[in-house]
């Protein structure tokens, strides 16, 4: 099986994936290999390859394959000194709910975790994500802060990305409760996106809630890094609320990934644009409509979906 620094290691390759990673970390421990030193994982990476496992890969030189294990060490130095857990796919930690993450029927899972504060509340508390734009109305910051709060009073873990707007509102919200809340990073854990927001963050820790991200410290922000941060929110919850976003809102992507994994979606009326836009099928299941009158039936709807699982 490999290990948590030779994973952290193949992730600084170029053209390796999660996927790829996740598919040579099958082999191994399906075929039950020990790979022992820098010169038995590069040859376990020309044996994956050989085998078709993984695709796009180079044929990595030793020197290569040396300076990322080198690397991938430092993070690990690193981590530790600033309190951040690394937790694999193949740890007992690692949270089911992501562990069990799809994209078109294949695992979208992240080979690896980086936290910073509560991970055992991923799984051992409901969740939902509450997302929408960066610049909401008055209202949409009021109806982020308040469902959050709900959610929050009934022992919900509030999901979002730290954003500024709806995400702000809804972390306050469920700070606001008393209750959990985490934030879901685009970016390596050594730095906050937006530093508007480092405060907030802080707090959030404090509270006995979570800061998370795929990415390893030094990772700074990229476009590609927020949608893929959104895959995650709805993939750590129960439900995903799109509190107000217009149709080209990048809140589709959460959605999306809510939808492909069979998880329930709504949207509220500052979100009719985007709920009502065409784009195939992906709104064939969801999101539905969240309004003030429904809202307690939906969260015992799904306070009830979690206690049976």
């Amino acid at each position: 099986m490999l290990t948590n620094t030779q994973i952290l290691a193949l992730l600084q390759l170029p053209n390796l994936g999660r996927k790829s990673i996740i598919a040579m970390a099958e082999y191994a421990k399906i075929a039950q290999k020990s790979i022992k030193g820098v010169a038995e994982l590069h040859d376990f990476i020309a044996e994956c390859k050989e085998r078709k496992l993984v695709r796009g890969a180079g044929q990595y030189l030793g020197t290569e394959v040396n300076t990322a294990y080198a690397f991938a060490v430092k993070i690990e130095e690193a981590a530790e000194s600033a309190d951040i857990q690394i937790t694999s796919y193949y740890d007992k930690n690692y949270p089911e709910k992501l562990r069990h993450l799809k994209k078109d029927g294949k695992n979208d899972s992240p080979a690896l975790i980086f936290s910073k504060g509560n991970l055992k509340i991923v799984d051992e508390m409901p969740s939902v994500a509450i997302i929408g734009t960066r610049t909401p109305s008055i209202g949409g910051s009021i109806g982020s802060t308040h469902i959050a709060e709900e959610f929050a009073k009934e022992g919900f873990n509030i999901v979002s990305g730290l954003a500024l707007g709806c995400d702000t509102a809804a972390h306050q919200g469920a700070l606001n409760a008393g209750g959990k809340t985490t934030a879901i990073l685009a970016h390596g854990l050594d730095t906050v996106y937006p530093p508007e927001n480092k405060a907030l963050l802080q707090k959030i820790i404090d509270n006995g809630g979570l800061a998370i991200s795929e990415y390893p410290m030094g990772v700074r922000p990229q476009q590609i890094y927020f949608v893929e941060r959104d895959r995650l929110q709805a993939g750590i919850s129960d439900a995903t609320i799109v509190v107000e976003a217009t149709s080209s809102s990048g809140a589709r992507h959460a959605v999306n990934t809510a939808v492909n994994n069979q998880k329930a979606t709504y949207y509220t009326e500052l979100s009719t644009d985007f709920a009502s836009q065409e784009d195939g099928c992906l709104f064939a299941e969801g999101p539905s409509l969240l309004t003030e009158d429904n809202l307690r039936s939906i969260i015992t709807q799904l306070k009830d979906l979690f206690s049976q699982q």
